[in-house]
């Protein structure tokens, strides 16, 4: 008897050491990122200088690997075969000289109003939106509201950053407004008291 009592002291014993203070915590833990993609980084490519060495004479090509919106990544290698001067360095940045877009930010058309502000559009109305989504060729952002109290079917070319045409038009039982982007964005659409602001990811 004396024996039983000294093989249950123990076990109580042990069990207390490895008893773990949260029971409902997993004894096994995930891996980190292994069904997760890398965070995208918001920092803007600023100017980068390439130092070659002396020896340098003729450029063969350039390889860039990139990061895509979902996390993969891609290569693309540019063959280039020109001679160079090792003394200055190469450059490596970002020219939007040639891009002119236009100065105008605030849209109207068909009882919407439409605010734009670098990679962000709030859509001002009074409608309930009933679904939104992405389209491609050409890659755009999708927004059907519900009620119709006219027949409409406009279109708008804006030329912005981020932004190329508006659309508006009439499906069945709602208004679909179609608003036609530069690439291809990840989006976020937040509710608003009056409106929806459209952030691009």
């Amino acid at each position: 008897m004396k024996a039983l009592k000294k093989w249950c002291m123990l076990l109580l014993v042990v069990n207390t050491l490895l008893a773990r203070s949260n029971p409902f915590e997993p004894i096994l833990f995930p891996k980190e990122n292994i069904h997760q993609h890398q965070e995208l980084t918001s920092t803007i490519l600023q100017n980068i200088n390439i130092e070659l060495p002396s020896t340098a004479r003729v450029l063969k090509k350039i390889r860039i690997t990139y990061q895509n919106i979902d996390g993969s990544l891609n290569t693309k290698e540019i063959e280039l075969d020109q001679s160079i001067d090792w003394h200055y360095p190469l450059v490596l940045a970002q020219d939007a000289i040639q891009k002119q877009y236009t100065q105008e930010n605030r849209f109207s058309m068909g009882g919407f109003e439409f605010n734009f502000k670098d990679n962000m559009v709030f859509v001002a109305t009074k409608l309930s939106n009933i679904r939104h989504f992405i389209l491609p060729s050409p890659y755009r952002i999708v927004l059907d509201f519900e009620g119709i109290s006219k027949a409409l079917n406009e279109s708008l070319k804006i030329n912005k950053k981020y932004f190329k045409n508006i659309t508006l038009s009439v499906h069945e039982n709602f208004y679909r407004v179609s608003i036609e982007l530069d690439g291809k964005y990840d989006y976020l659409l937040q509710s608003q008291n009056d409106g929806y602001l459209i952030k691009l990811k």
